[in-house]
């Protein structure tokens, strides 16, 4: 593990870690921190073609969050991840960063071509994705054939009533699909919106792991109450191959009647053998 946090690395220093990174041909296993530094498009790219070289790596843990990366910086640091044909396991941290929908769209292409990937883990929360960028991505990360492990942290993004379903309806594609955490807690959603996704994720073919969390933040102005909580539960419902169920609605609106009501439907799951939805 290295770990370069709030180091004030730049672009010069970025791009000299990247020429360390290329002459371990060796390296199969790599957990990097870089965290809150200054690295801009040069270090970015010079990172990515390196990581891309590294025939060998087959898991690797990236944390490039609070850099201010816009579009340009994420297309070199992609693309080099992209040519890296060994990698079984992705995890990559880009939180608080300045990501938008194109930029977005590049990365889950460039994720898609890792045809070995078994297990990835996204975080994107506080960026400045919208819809679109969001129906790329669930496209393209479902050309990853043998994906089996799947986490997406969404936090802090406004959708507006398309992108969310399509994302989900993506990840359809995902046939091997069979963990899925993903967290939308204080995103701006519509309650049909709320209700599409349940109904979507009800149909992965082979999901026996959800974990869901939509927790509303004090300034989110979700309007997810009573009927759309249980429309959204009846949907899961569908679902014969799920195994552990977790849910977290904490701070939504839903009344008594309606929690009751939601909980006695899940129970209807006979095959589930973990249940646990918090309100």
């Amino acid at each position: 593990m290295l770990n370069v946090q709030q180091n004030k690395l730049n672009d010069v220093g970025a791009s000299k870690l990247g020429e360390a990174l290329f002459d371990c041909k060796n390296l199969s296993s790599l957990t990097l921190n870089i965290s809150d530094n200054n690295i801009c498009l040069q270090g970015a790219t010079e990172l990515g073609n390196s990581l891309g070289k590294c025939n060998n790596l087959i898991n690797l843990n990236l944390n490039i969050s609070k850099n201010r990366l816009k579009d340009e910086e994420i297309t070199g640091l992609a693309n080099g991840i992209g040519q890296n044909q060994s990698l079984e396991q992705l995890i990559l941290n880009l939180q608080w960063n300045k990501i938008s929908s194109e930029g977005a769209t590049f990365l889950g292409t460039e994720i898609g071509k890792c045809q070995n990937l078994t297990f990835l883990q996204l975080n994107l929360y506080y960026n400045d994705i919208t819809n679109y960028g969001y129906s790329a991505l669930g496209l393209q990360i479902a050309e990853c054939n043998n994906l089996v492990n799947l986490t997406l942290m969404l936090n802090g993004q406004i959708f507006s009533g398309v992108g969310e379903p399509c994302l989900f309806q993506g990840l359809q594609k995902c046939k091997n699909l069979q963990t899925f955490r993903i967290d939308l807690s204080q995103c701006t959603i519509n309650q049909q919106s709320f209700v599409n996704i349940g109904a979507l994720i009800g149909k992965y073919s082979n999901l026996t792991y959800l974990q869901f969390s939509f927790k509303r933040g004090v300034y989110y102005q979700n309007k997810i109450v009573n009927q759309g909580i249980v429309q959204f539960v009846d949907g899961l419902k569908v679902s014969k191959s799920l195994l552990n169920l977790y849910i977290s609605l904490t701070f939504n609106l839903v009344n008594f009647e309606s929690r009751s009501k939601a909980s006695q439907n899940l129970k209807k799951m006979r095959q589930l053998i973990q249940l646990q939805i918090i309100f």
